[in-house]
């Protein structure tokens, strides 16, 4: 099953404050960290969670507003 998400940042409040909490291994926070990003933005939120329970889904986002930093994953 594909999940359909839409990321309006304005809308998201309740984005998580850093890339651990949504629960990636360490070596992808560090690498979070080293590429200067403090926190993912709405869509990351959105995708990241799903992409680690093994679920697709389709990111519908506005250009500007973080879609590439969340690449598909086999």
């Amino acid at each position: 099953m594909t999940t359909t998400l839409s990321a309006d940042p304005a809308a998201d409040p309740a984005a998580p404050p850093s890339f651990d909490s949504l629960g990636l291994a360490g070596p992808l926070v560090a690498a979070a960290a080293q590429a200067g990003w403090q926190q993912p933005t709405a869509v990351q939120a959105a995708v990241l969670p799903l992409a680690l329970q093994g679920r697709d889904g389709v990111a519908v986002v506005p250009p500007g507003v973080g879609g590439l930093m969340a690449p598909p994953r086999p």
